[in-house]
């Protein structure tokens, strides 16, 4: 047996007693935490007591769960004169009723009813009630069909109810089972009544006490939890109460395995490896810093900091991408070299100052670094000092010709300037989505061309001042790969590049692809993709969207992933009049009642962040199912992203390396599992559901398995 890494090999049964009593103490320090949780063992079939729908004859009233044939000839009757409940009532031959369960051949199952003789119905009694099973291969063609038991009233007592019933093994071929109740006379022309009730099926005794085809720490959790109790559930050798016998027993079944039916493989393969992952986050725009720092008390700041970054007591957020000076969530206009009146330009950059974010902008970083020192940060212009366009203004434009050496200099000094304040800059991109030129905010067209000169003056800049700072080209969207293929050919300026920035608003996924294969030595990084009124569908569908939207960023090379604005109002600000108005940001803080509010892609960041650690890299998964991806940390650990967008569970059989286990991914879900790497290794796992019932919640654990 293994349990937890540990090989128990036993020599005889005092030490086996010894042993199990050892598993017996741990189960019940460290598994109850989750018994709890875990409901009872359950019947497979639904609306077995047939307390769901109305009274009244079939073919008139539904019976949720059930179909039926011969409906002229029973009714969902009231049977409170003797049990007190709903129940069936058959009076007529040929009738009967079935339900499809799940099951897996090699699986005992047991399926019973309670049967009564109605002494209230005068007619003559001579019945033959059955309880039949049948199992049906995938392409729902029967193998086997069964009487179980069967209940003749001419020689029961009226009344009375009797438990009827019989157990069957699931044949080879297995793809699900089904249980059928059948009334059948044997004597031509008569009629009368028969009342049955609490139909199950369950899996008959064994290790698997919730019944998903799996003996694992789910199961072990169950035996803890009745330890020294009479638990007929847990009771596997019969004797009516749960000692170490059981547990001994219990053991010998310890991870074995039935695939359950439908389950589908994710295989994972830490030895194949792609890109680094540098981090997950969102922008700490202008209008962000002012909500957090000026608008919270520092202890409530300090609440929504500890949630945002902090991997351990929140979702660990590892990447901000800051605008280098205003962009449209901003509460003013400004640069980091605005000129006084009467002065027309400033080549030495005499009047460059980042005084403007000392204010409450650099102030939130350096407690956000608190927080979490592996935060990392990269700078972005939404425009150029105002004198260096040909605009004229804070909107449009493009550079002018003569301040190529300028503008790589204003960088410099804004790289080194954050650095006084302890804030290094990971990275910088050359302009927020360079091919948009609005004029209500900031804003400046770049062609490739610009984007090449700029590089070869900022490239040599960087270099003899040892500033590793990396240089992003595009920063724009997935409908226009080109431009950074145009500006990658140049051999020179590619010398200085570090990779391409893309945004999500127009074009597919797959460009970042394009681009990394023409250049597999460049970064790919997605840097900025909003929410808002236009994409909203409400938390189940944006969950799900984001989620599906960071995998597939992800598997198309991307290091980052990075959201919008950071945090918003309860009105999408505040900010100044310009730009977009409709959008949310991760967290909503109400100026109204200062309740701080998570918003789906909240969770589905904080499904990655949390989990993945700096030198994280994508590893191969391939999965027939769901969505996934997986990584690897630096410390070997696993972690695995994965989305259920169906309406339905999904069980879910994860391989790794020669172990596996199995785990089940609820309906319209994001899970993400984490483990280290090595035998036996238990499987860690979080959960954020559609329907708001799990969020971001762990869940219990499972094992890997030889």
């Amino acid at each position: 047996m293994r349990a937890g890494g540990l090989k128990i090999q036993y020599r005889n049964f005092t030490q086996r007693d010894v042993m199990m009593n050892a598993l017996v103490k741990a189960a019940i320090i460290s598994g109850l935490l989750w018994a709890w949780m875990i409901p009872a063992r359950a019947n497979l079939l639904t609306n077995g007591d047939f307390e769901d729908g109305d009274t009244g004859q079939l073919g008139i009233v539904e019976i949720p769960g059930w179909n039926s044939w011969g409906t002229d000839g029973w009714h969902h009757n009231d049977a409170g004169a003797v049990l007190d409940t709903k129940g069936m009532k058959f009076w007529w031959d040929g009738s009967g009723m079935w339900q499809d369960f799940a099951a897996a051949e090699g699986i005992a199952y047991t399926c019973s009813a309670q049967v009564m003789d109605w002494s209230g119905d005068t007619s003559p009694n001579n019945w033959d009630f059955r309880i039949e099973a049948e199992f049906y291969d995938a392409s729902h063609a029967a193998i086997l069909k069964v009487v179980l038991d069967t209940f003749d009233s001419s020689v029961r007592p009226d009344d009375t109810w009797v438990q009827i019933g019989g157990s069957i093994t699931a044949p080879a071929g297995t793809a699900y089972g089904r249980v059928v109740m059948r009334l059948h006379d044997w004597q031509s022309g008569i009629s009368g009544s028969i009342y049955f009730d609490n139909v199950s099926v369950t899996i008959k005794r064994s290790a698997d006490y919730n019944n998903d085809l799996h003996v694992d720490y789910k199961d072990y959790l169950f035996l803890s939890r009745s330890w020294q109790q009479a638990s007929p559930e847990q009771d596997l050798d019969g004797d009516g109460i749960i000692t170490i016998h059981d547990l001994t027993l219990f053991a010998q079944h310890w991870m074995t395995w039935q695939e359950p039916v439908g389950a589908k493989t994710i295989v994972i393969d830490p030895a194949v490896t792609y890109q680094e992952i540098d981090g997950f986050g969102a922008s700490l725009t202008d209008s962000s810093a002012w909500l957090l720092h000026e608008f919270l008390n520092a202890s409530e700041r300090q609440a929504v900091l500890t949630d945002l970054f902090d991997p351990d007591s929140g979702i660990g957020l590892s990447y901000l991408r800051q605008p280098m000076g205003a962009s449209d969530f901003r509460l003013a206009e400004y640069s980091y070299n605005d000129l006084p009146p009467g002065v027309t330009s400033d080549y030495l950059l005499n009047y460059f100052s980042i005084a403007y974010d000392e204010n409450y902008i650099i102030p939130t970083l350096q407690e956000i670094l608190t927080v979490n020192p592996n935060v990392k940060i990269m700078g972005t212009p939404w425009s150029p000092p105002v004198w260096m366009k040909t605009s004229g203004h804070i909107g449009g434009g493009t550079l002018k010709s003569n301040v190529y050496n300028t503008y790589a200099n204003y960088f410099v000094k804004y790289i080194q300037a954050y650095a006084a304040h302890g804030i290094a800059i990971d990275a910088v991109t050359l302009q927020n989505e360079p091919y948009y030129e609005p004029w209500t905010y900031a804003g400046c067209r770049m062609e490739p061309a610009d984007q090449i000169k700029l590089v070869k003056e900022m490239g040599p800049a960087f270099a003899s001042l040892g500033l590793s700072t990396k240089i992003l080209v595009w920063d724009h969207n997935w409908d226009n790969p080109d431009y950074p293929l145009a500006v990658l050919a140049d051999s020179t300026a590619r010398n200085y590049i570090d990779g391409s920035a893309f945004h999500h608003y127009s074009g597919d996924v797959s460009a970042q692809t394009t681009v990394h294969e023409a250049y597999p030595d460049k970064g790919i990084y997605f840097t900025e993709g909003s929410d808002g009124t236009w994409n909203d569908g409400g938390f189940d569908a944006d969950l799900i969207r984001n989620g599906a939207f960071l995998i597939d960023t992800i598997r198309n090379w991307a290091r980052t992933v990075i959201k919008w604005n950071l945090v918003l109002d309860e009105n999408n600000g505040p900010k100044i009049a310009g730009g977009c108005d409709t959008c949310y940001g991760v967290v909503t803080i109400s100026q109204a009642t200062r309740q701080v509010s998570p918003r789906p892609h909240y969770y589905a960041l904080g499904h990655a962040a949390k989990f993945l650690r700096p030198g994280a890299v994508r590893i191969d998964s391939q999965s027939d199912a769901v969505q996934s991806v997986a990584f690897k940390n630096a410390d070997g650990s696993i972690v695995l992203y994965t989305v259920n967008a169906g309406a339905g569970d999904q069980i879910l059989k994860l391989r790794c390396g020669s172990q596996w286990t199995v785990s089940t991914l609820p309906a319209r879900s994001i899970m993400t599992f984490r483990w280290n790497h090595h035998p036996n290794a238990k499987v860690d796992s979080c959960l954020t559901t559609g329907d708001q019932t799990s969020r971001l919640e762990p869940q219990p654990p499972v094992f890997f398995h030889d």
